[in-house]
């Protein structure tokens, strides 16, 4: 089921974007970027993040109060996040975030057009969505990523 994220969730989102982190991304990185990363994603931020109104955060539960994907947007324009627990991989459940994260941006006034900065491990997901590369891949504070970018209908 997926549903707005609540303050309460901030927890609960931290440990799974931490964790597939951990996995999926921080061997790619830096000890500086990994520190980066992990620290723009723990609970504080993610909190911070939940009482901002430029951000949007949905949950995917597989069952009531077990949070095992989210996707968050900011600004109606940009996929900030999406992050899905390894176990669940191959199910459909990202596209399904992103669907549901696309038309509230839309719902709200978004363009269609979406930027997102990507791990190297999540570019083959984002470009499956229609997301094009939008130029080389870079680092800031020890993160790498790849600048994608949707363009979408004009609604």
């Amino acid at each position: 089921m997926i549903r707005p994220a609540h303050p309460d969730d901030a927890p609960a989102i931290s440990t799974l974007i931490c964790d597939q982190v951990e996995k999926f991304i921080a061997p790619e990185l830096t000890e500086e970027g990994r520190r980066t990363l992990l620290t723009e994603m723990d609970g504080e931020h993610i909190a911070a993040h939940l009482a901002d109104p430029a951000f949007r955060y949905h949950v995917y539960e597989d069952t009531p109060g077990n949070i095992v994907g989210i996707v968050s947007t900011r600004d109606n324009s940009h996929l900030f996040g999406l992050y899905v627990d390894d176990a669940y991989h191959g199910r459909g459940i990202a596209r399904r975030l992103w669907e549901v994260a696309r038309e509230a941006c839309l719902a709200a006034g978004a363009s269609g057009e979406f930027t997102v900065k990507s791990s190297r491990y999540a570019v083959g997901v984002y470009e499956k969505f229609g997301f094009e590369r939008e130029g080389d891949e870079a680092e800031k504070n020890g993160v790498v990523f790849i600048p994608l970018r949707l363009r979408g209908p004009e609604r």
